[in-house]
C-alpha cells in the first residue's frame, strides 16, 4: 500500500526540521519558499521534482542566518505567539507572509505597537518591540 503524499507545506517543515537537527547537510544552493500556500498542479509537479532531487542528493539546502534572530529571541517569541505559531523555526529572512495572516493577527500586532504587513521581516517586528520596551 502506498503512503499518502505529503502536502508541500508538510514537506517544507520536514526539510526545515532536518536542517535544524543536522540530518540534512548544509546546502550549495539556496531556495526560498516565500508565500508557499496551495499549489497549482504545475507548481506541485515542480516541487515534487525538487523534493526528489533533494532526496537523491542532487540539491542541497542551506538555511539563512539566524544571528539577529538569536539576539532578538525573546521578542521573536512574542511575535510568534501573537501570530499563533510559537513553535515556528525562523531565520533572519523570515517574513510575516510565511504565516497565514488575518486581520485579527494584524490587530494583535498593532496592539503590541508593531507596524507591519505581510512583507515585514520578523526581526524588524521584534526590533520594534525591543525599541518600544527600551523607550519605556
Amino acid at each position: 500500500m502506498k503512503k499518502p503524499k505529503k502536502s508541500a507545506l508538510e514537506e517544507i517543515e520536514n526539510i526545515r526540521e532536518g536542517i535544524r537537527t543536522g540530518k540534512i547537510p548544509a546546502l550549495k544552493k539556496e531556495y526560498n519558499f516565500t508565500h508557499l500556500r496551495e499549489l497549482t498542479p504545475e507548481q506541485q509537479a515542480k516541487f515534487d521534482k525538487f523534493r526528489e532531487n533533494l532526496r537523491l542528493g542532487k540539491v542541497k539546502m542551506k538555511p539563512y542566518s539566524q544571528n539577529q534572530t538569536n539576539k532578538l529571541q525573546p521578542y521573536i517569541k512574542i511575535v510568534l505567539k501573537a501570530i499563533g505559531h510559537p513553535e515556528a523555526w525562523t531565520t533572519d529572512k523570515s517574513i510575516l507572509g510565511h504565516f497565514p495572516v488575518t486581520k485579527t493577527i494584524l490587530k494583535k500586532l498593532s496592539k503590541l505597537g508593531i507596524e507591519c504587513d505581510e512583507s515585514s521581516l520578523l526581526i524588524n517586528m521584534a526590533k520594534q518591540l525591543r525599541d518600544k520596551k527600551d523607550a519605556q
